[in-house]
């Protein structure tokens, strides 16, 4: 058996990293709140809602229904309306992919009270409720929303403009890179540098 050294090395900071972490607070807000309603009332009530989904589940979802895609529309756009249609997707694809990164890097590095770091709000209230009321009025807008799924396009080159922008910065990168190569070695023009 034989071990890529990138693999070992990838294992070695993965263990590193869950050996190394700090205890973690089991929820966004870590202080104590008090319900106001005894507590016997709150656990009949979350057993009661969980026990109707249920009873409304069993009663209007069957196997054939499940199966079924939703209904969406579709509207078949040409010329310009296309064009505008595309380019607000893409925005919108790169807003919420620079949302998750400010989320990300706001849990990891930000202020650590849950009252001042964007990540509790973002997840638990924007994320969690406001697009949970969002999508039976907007519809499935989580595909526009998904960062991984926005990164994965980006990646895969199956957006065009996504694919374009990374085609570019790649781009960009080599010619920065082959530009700077005679400089790093100590050449200009296949010439060596003068010293001063």
């Amino acid at each position: 058996m034989t071990f890529r050294r990138p693999h070992v090395v990838s294992a070695l900071a993965f263990c590193y990293a869950c050996a190394a972490s700090l205890p973690a607070a089991a929820h966004g807000f870590g202080q104590r709140y008090d319900l106001p309603i005894p507590l016997s009332l709150y656990l009949w009530g979350a057993g009661a809602v969980v026990t109707f989904s249920f009873v409304i589940f069993a009663f209007f979802l069957s196997s054939e229904r499940a199966a079924r895609p939703l209904p969406h529309g579709r509207y078949r756009l040409r010329g310009n309306w296309r064009i505008a249609a595309r380019a607000l997707v893409l925005i919108v694809r790169l807003l919420a992919l620079i949302v998750f990164l400010t989320v990300v890097l706001g849990g990891l590095f930000g202020e650590q009270n849950p009252f001042r770091n964007i990540a509790p709000t973002m997840i638990w209230i924007i994320g969690w409720v406001g697009i949970a009321f969002l999508s039976p009025v907007l519809g499935n807008i989580w595909q526009f929303l998904n960062p991984w799924d926005a990164s994965f396009r980006a990646r895969a080159g199956h957006t065009g403009a996504f694919a374009s922008v990374c085609q570019l910065m790649q781009a960009s990168k080599n010619l920065l890179r082959t530009s700077l190569a005679p400089i790093r070695h100590g050449s200009a023009c296949g010439r060596p540098l003068r010293s001063s």
